[in-house]
């Protein structure tokens, strides 16, 4: 059923000539029209709202194709995240305006988009050399003691430990650890 609009009706009355049986027909169509408004039947004649035009895009590891979930887009005021396939969409604002990606451990990107369209961004990794670190080490006597003392609390309650065997894991233990390899 198409829509009847109320514009459309008024029109059709005026446009024709005033002769008898255009009256008669433009009066029933009046009626007809008074009728299905009030039944809620004629759709109101509406201004049609700009359909929201998007970028589409997925982001992508420039070296083995590789799609990147959870990268960060930013267009404008507005950002989003890909998704775990790589892909994005976001509102297309005006041309000019920059696509920013961002994706951790590597290069960020900023692409001029001119118009609405979809779009591949290939990220290229950051390549770092760290420097060998070394990690020491240092004992105090009281933190040998703790240490000490929290492995006697380990020991299984089932085993019967003698005062002189406990004294010797102990003091083992504690050399070990102060010299580096003295035996008591």
């Amino acid at each position: 059923m198409l829509p009847i609009h109320a514009e459309g009706i008024v029109a059709l009355c005026r446009r024709s000539p005033i002769q008898t049986w255009h009256r008669i027909v433009c009066g029933f169509l009046t009626v007809l029209f008074v009728h299905a408004q009030e039944e809620g039947r004629i759709r109101q004649k509406q201004a049609l709202a700009p359909q929201p035009v998007y970028v589409f895009g997925r982001v992508i590891d420039g070296r083995s194709g590789e799609p990147l979930p959870g990268a960060v887009i930013q267009l404008g005021s507005q950002g989003a995240v890909t998704d775990a396939k790589g892909f994005f969409r976001l509102a297309y604002t005006q041309s000019g305006d920059t696509l920013y990606v961002r994706y951790v451990e590597y290069r960020p990107k900023g692409i001029v988009l001119s118009r609405p369209s979809e779009v591949v961004v290939a990220l290229e990794p950051v390549e770092v050399e760290l420097e060998s670190v070394e990690i020491v080490a240092e004992m105090d006597k009281a933190t040998e003691r703790a240490v000490a003392l929290e492995r006697l609390r380990s020991l299984e309650f089932g085993e019967v430990y003698t005062a002189e065997r406990i004294m010797r894991q102990t003091q083992t233990f504690t050399c070990r650890m102060c010299c580096g390899g003295c035996q008591a």
